[in-house]
């Protein structure tokens, strides 16, 4: 255990995995999303959303120089009013992985701050670790670029794996950031299973992380999915919420795009050993692992589950020790 010194309405159940290993893999097609229809427990994130437009293949940026004056600058903050620790630093790779959080907080990426800090001190701001963000977010804070941020878009997703760089991936993305309050001790990932695809077809582990505190910066009271579909807000600015929320400094406002003044809550966040997930597919068919096998709906449901499996254990174990709310 270490400290930080220097520096999106309910969501589905969880679908039933009672899938047989010896399930056949589905014939190899071009129609991915076809592939994506045969799992209707998930709303798997392969390809963008229909009728949004991104940007493409954002330019990779680290300013060495840079991070290091912005993770000097936070730590005292971090350290001080949110009281942030990072545990399991020893479990950041030093290959190329792609690291799986929960996303809470709303507007203001807190745990993004603070795994990224604790990244980059443990490989001495070395080696960049960019981290996928929502259009908003970059449009609020554009110098997040500088320290490896990328809009948040497959094809960026590819660049960086290209460059042979590590990855943060918040996969519930606006579904969990905006999550109610009483519904902050779940992860969802809102039920995505793209990042599990890329690992799959990359040969690259899955690093889960973990975070508890965030969420109780401020109140979301209703997600409102519905009033966000009903307004466009899906489709112009690829976040399905329009909440309500309660906080610092306008107590009850209607909207996502207002950063609030967060309250002093108690951060933790947790580093997971990485998760082979070819290994565990392996495992789950009982054979060698073949090209054929890498989009099976039923193979990467379940890496799915055990990555967010193991998440949540973990969340539950940082939830059970906090005795009250923001206090911790």
């Amino acid at each position: 255990m270490s400290s930080i010194l220097h520096a999106s309405d309910s969501d589905p159940p969880a679908p039933n995995m009672s899938v047989s290993p010896s399930i056949a893999a589905p014939p190899p097609s071009s129609d991915t999303s076809s592939a994506a229809a045969s799992a209707p427990s998930t709303t798997p994130d392969w390809q963008a959303p229909p009728k949004v437009r991104v940007r493409r293949s954002d330019p990779l940026h680290f300013d060495e120089g840079f991070t290091r004056r912005i993770v000097r600058y936070l730590a005292p903050l971090l350290r001080t009013y949110f009281r942030a620790e990072l545990r399991g630093a020893e479990n950041f790779p030093t290959q190329q992985s792609i690291l799986v959080a929960n996303h809470d907080g709303g507007m203001l990426p807190l745990d993004g701050l603070i795994i990224g800090s604790g990244w980059h001190q443990r490989h001495d701001f070395k080696k960049p670790l960019h981290v996928l963000c929502h259009d908003i977010v970059l449009r609020f804070a554009p110098w997040l670029r500088r320290a490896g941020a990328v809009l948040a878009d497959r094809h960026n997703l590819e660049a960086v794996m290209d460059a042979g760089h590590s990855v943060l991936v918040y996969p519930g993305a606006s579904r969990e950031t905006f999550r109610t309050f009483w519904d902050r001790k779940k992860i969802t990932l809102g039920d995505r299973t793209g990042f599990v695809k890329h690992a799959l077809h990359r040969g690259v582990p899955i690093t889960p992380v973990v975070s508890a505190g965030a969420h109780e910066t401020f109140l979301v009271l209703w997600r409102g999915t519905w009033l966000a579909n009903r307004l466009g807000f899906t489709r112009l600015f690829r976040a399905d919420v329009f909440p309500i929320v309660a906080g610092l400094p306008f107590g009850i406002w209607l909207g996502a795009c207002l950063p609030q003044l967060p309250l002093p809550a108690k951060i933790t966040v947790q580093v997971l050993p990485s998760i082979d997930v070819r290994a565990e597919a392996q495992r789950f068919l009982g054979r060698p692992l073949a090209d054929a096998d890498l989009d099976n709906p039923a193979l990467v449901e379940f890496c799915f589950h055990r990555v967010r499996d193991t998440m949540q254990r973990a969340l539950d174990g940082l939830y059970a020790e906090r005795r009250f709310p923001v206090i911790g």
